[in-house]
């Protein structure tokens, strides 16, 4: 691999980890390029540059690889597909669109600084294999990605001041599982009222698809 090429999704696939788990926390240990090669120290823009670029993955593991594609746009051009992914969710769903508007906000004014450190960022992350991670459900379901950039990008001071702590994949899925291990119907809505970056969610969906019900007919 050069520094600006990359392999085919393919390949990617089969260098990737085989535990999603393990995949998913491989690609957050990327958050120290912001840190140390440039870019924002807002941690919503850096969980907003990956959460836009996850939109831009294939909706199934063997979709189109815009791996290539996106390696070889200009800083500026990355920023424009982060901001045409995040305009097409909002006609998606607005009302979610609206909530994360903190993630995408800056796109509207980014500094040089931003232009050219998240740019590269973005890079890095398509490398490590985010879209072939988003691409497939049973990894993307398998952990909290940006649960667990967020914990890498706060202290331990920081988690002690505000008293809030990431919930580990391993507990958020045996809470999934025993929540429906009982008889669930479609349209039943799931209430999580500390819901942070999801990971309960998240369980919930891997739960119901473990057990061959569709996450999108619950709330």
């Amino acid at each position: 691999m050069t520094l600006y090429g990359i392999p085919p999704a393919g390949f990617r696939r089969f260098m990737a980890p085989e535990s999603g788990r393990k995949h998913a926390h491989a690609i957050a240990a990327h958050v120290w390029w912001v840190s140390h090669r440039g870019g924002s120290g807002d941690r919503a823009i850096t969980v907003g540059t990956l959460a836009g670029l996850a939109l831009a993955a294939p909706s199934r593991p063997d979709g189109p690889d815009y791996g290539p594609l996106l390696i070889h746009l200009s800083d500026e051009g990355l920023l424009d597909t982060l901001r045409a992914g995040w305009n097409t969710f909002r006609t998606y769903d607005p009302d979610l669109a609206e909530a994360a508007r903190p993630l995408h906000d800056w796109l509207s004014a980014p500094t040089a600084n931003d232009v050219r450190g998240l740019a590269d960022y973005a890079r890095v992350l398509v490398r490590a294999g985010l879209l072939e991670y988003c691409s497939d459900p049973a990894r993307a379901e398998s952990d909290d990605i940006l649960g667990l950039m967020i914990t890498r990008m706060r202290t331990y001071a920081e988690r002690q001041s505000t008293g809030e702590f990431f919930t580990p994949a391993i507990i958020a899925d045996n809470v999934g599982e025993a929540l429906f291990t009982t008889n669930r119907q479609p349209g039943d809505l799931l209430l999580e009222p500390a819901a942070g970056t999801g990971t309960m969610a998240r369980a919930a969906a891997a739960a119901l698809r473990l057990h061959g019900m569709d996450p999108a007919s619950y709330h």
